[in-house]
């Protein structure tokens, strides 16, 4: 491969990629020598982080700033990890066996949760065979390409870091991608902001980007209308349309169910399931005046992470009693935290070690 020679902050990044002729490297700006010097200095921010804040102070704290997860979500995260995984295979490679292999590595061998788990059905071989479903579905659903550009077709004026997967004749895969970018929003300010886009597409001649959603709850109309306004996606546009300096139209979505009822084919009086398991949605129309507010966005809730960690700081004695404020109300319905904010303040810490696992969020790892 001749990547690491075009450029001295491109890196072969060791261990094999699950597609056999794919290489992942690791892009780093001249500002910096290696990836510790980026670690020291920049701190990752994403959609998933933002939302947290202005969901709920609280779960910001327990999930970014102590990183944990609930030990059943997860397994649920899993799920959804290893189902992008063999999405991204199956799209770049076009080989059924191998997508569904990168399923089973990604998801791992492990042994099914008790019956009395939330999520006892997901195991490895139920996961598997929801991939296997949706590689005889997808191929009457999906007309696209996956985008495909050279490496000296990217912008990389203003990314910070990138990991990226080059292929032989070191055409670049932005499905999956990691990259770390600065913006400016208004005037002075600036974001770094960081983002995985799902798979950049082709749909005749109009550029989107395809984004997959696993779910334990039904794909309804309901279940999509969430992510119309998603700053996520915006922010994914915005980071393409800088790094290609081309127009994208919006994102599609596909919804992929994985509830416990998700193999089902016939319900228990015999007749033909009528749950639905695979759906694609939209297109979600975004301008770029939609994709200027999603950063907007970010870098305001950016600074309410700052206001909430000066707040711990000038009263310590509420912030060890307590932590972040609690937001309440509607934000409390389905929070995976919700056990912990109603168990008494002296007794959380127990409660953190036997129901919760930490995780921290390495993001050019993910």
């Amino acid at each position: 491969m001749k990547v690491k020679s075009r450029s001295p902050h491109l890196t072969k990044i060791e261990g094999k990629s699950p597609i056999k002729g794919i290489q992942e490297v690791l892009y780093l700006s001249e500002k910096y020598q290696n990836r510790e010097a980026l670690e020291a200095e920049v701190d990752m921010w994403d959609a998933t982080t933002a939302g947290r804040y202005s969901w709920c102070p609280r779960v910001a704290q327990y999930s970014h700033r102590m990183g944990l997860v609930q030990a059943e979500e997860a397994l649920q995260m899993l799920t959804g990890v290893a189902i992008h995984a063999g999405c991204d295979t199956l799209f770049v490679s076009g080989n059924h066996d191998l997508a569904t292999q990168v399923v089973v590595q990604t998801f791992g061998d492990r042994d099914p949760p008790a019956p009395s788990h939330p999520y006892a059905h997901l195991h490895t071989g139920f996961v598997e065979n929801v991939f296997k479903n949706f590689l005889d579905w997808y191929p009457k659903h999906t007309t696209f390409k996956p985008l495909i550009v050279r490496l000296d077709e990217l912008d990389l004026t203003d990314v910070l870091a990138a990991v990226l997967r080059v292929l032989p004749d070191e055409r670049i895969i932005l499905g999956e991608s990691k990259l770390v970018m600065r913006f400016d929003v208004g005037e002075y300010r600036e974001l770094i902001y960081s983002g995985k886009p799902d798979l950049p597409i082709l749909m005749g001649q109009r550029l989107y980007i395809q984004d997959w959603k696993t779910s334990s709850g039904f794909l309804s109309a309901w279940y999509f209308e969430k992510h119309v306004v998603s700053n996520q996606l915006r922010g994914y546009l915005a980071m393409l349309t800088k790094l290609l300096g081309r127009q994208f139209e919006g994102a599609y979505i596909g919804g992929i169910y994985v509830g416990e009822h998700a193999l089902e084919t016939h319900t228990k009086a015999g007749k033909p399931s009528t749950i639905t398991k695979f759906a694609p949605y939209g297109p979600l129309p975004f301008k770029s005046d939609h994709l200027e507010e999603a950063l907007w966005n970010q870098y305001a809730w950016r600074q309410m992470a700052f206001v909430y960690q000066d707040l711990a700081k000038q009263h310590p004695d509420m912030y060890k009693r307590f932590g972040y404020p609690q937001n309440t109300g509607k934000s409390c319905q389905g929070c995976s935290f919700l056990d912990l904010c109603r168990a008494q303040p002296k007794v959380r810490r127990s409660i953190m070690l036997t129901k919760y696992v930490q995780r921290r969020r390495h993001f050019l790892d993910l």
